[in-house]
């Protein structure tokens, strides 16, 4: 038995969600179990597991072909589109429901998109407008990694222009966002210095991603859920240094980052606004002013995608929400 691996996989399907059920992620006594069974083996988990995903075009699978196969069946056995699957081999391209070869292997992408070579000098932000795709989406699919490389998978089910994919659509039973994140995350409304989307950080020749918002504090301030929920995970992960996330009801979830400490533990349920630990200046802020960083992300097909949480504070202070649109 692989241990570190069943810890690393445990740590990576409690912060990133389950692709089996992605409105509502199964987060079980399983893997609180687990992960606490890991941690008494004194196990470090990967970093890279807890912060952004390897590249989906790390991540293809295969499938060989058994007797009788269609197309169709396959796409609909890995739940991708049969344009996905065609896309990705070309040798059967020219099929719409025809029976491959047996014995061939066939590459299967995780998700519906299309793998496209990038033009030189492209940046994250020239690609998200070119397929319409959210910016966010395609920098984490892609390994969150600033220089765009050679090839990129983008999400979607067609050709291009790319749908981007959407937000879970909304039930009846679903509660309100804005009840479910409804606690300002610091003791007192600050400014933020670095807001969502797309930045050009001090001491950087580049436009960077920023998949939160950095509101400024002083080191030791103290920091609060912002909303009810579990505790997901609490511990050091690079580049986040101490990070708590918080899973809530309605598929969203939120992280603060580079604390000082924390006074929570692994499977705690907390109310909004309890305390949950205080601001720092630990793992690899982007600015050097102390402050928190906060995100708030959803559930999704392709796993926890960040969104803008400066509406969501804008509402908790009474403001216009003002949403913050990648790429503005």
């Amino acid at each position: 038995m692989n241990i570190s691996k069943m810890y690393n996989d445990a740590v990576h399907d409690t912060i990133h969600g389950w692709r089996s059920a992605p409105r509502r992620p199964r987060f079980g006594l399983f893997w609180v179990w687990t992960l606490a069974i890991m941690a008494a083996h004194g196990l470090t988990p990967n970093p890279a597991a807890a912060t952004c995903r390897s590249p989906v075009l790390d991540r293809l699978g295969t499938h060989t072909v058994s007797t009788g196969e269609t197309l169709t069946e396959i796409a609909d056995r890995y739940g991708i589109s049969i344009f996905t699957l065609t896309g990705f081999n070309a040798s059967i391209r020219s099929a719409t429901d025809a029976t491959p070869p047996v014995g061939s292997t066939l590459v299967i992408p995780p998700y519906n998109g299309v793998r496209v070579t990038t033009e030189s000098g492209d940046t994250w932000r020239d690609l998200a407008d070119r397929y319409n795709v959210r910016a966010d989406t395609l920098f984490e699919l892609n390994g969150c990694g600033d220089a765009v490389p050679a090839t990129v998978f983008i999400p979607g089910v067609t050709r291009s222009p790319i749908t981007p994919p959407a937000r879970p659509t909304p039930e009846a039973s679903d509660p309100d966002p804005d009840a479910i994140i409804n606690t300002y995350p610091l003791t007192a409304p600050t400014e933020p210095i670095a807001r969502y989307g797309w930045v050009l950080f001090p001491g950087l020749d580049r436009v960077t991603f920023h998949s939160g918002v950095d509101l400024v504090a002083a080191v030791g301030d103290t920091v609060r859920a912002a909303g009810a929920g579990t505790i997901a995970f609490v511990g050091d992960r690079d580049p986040y240094g101490t990070l708590i996330v918080i899973n809530h009801a309605g598929g969203r979830q939120t992280r603060y980052a580079h604390l000082a400490s924390t006074t929570v533990t692994l499977g705690q349920r907390v109310t909004a606004g309890e305390t949950i630990g205080t601001v720092g200046q630990t793992g690899q802020p982007d600015v050097a002013i102390a402050h928190l960083h906060f995100e708030l992300r959803y559930s999704s097909d392709l796993g926890w995608v960040a969104d803008d949480p400066q509406p969501f504070l804008n509402a908790i202070l009474g403001l216009p929400r003002s949403p913050i649109e990648p790429g503005a």
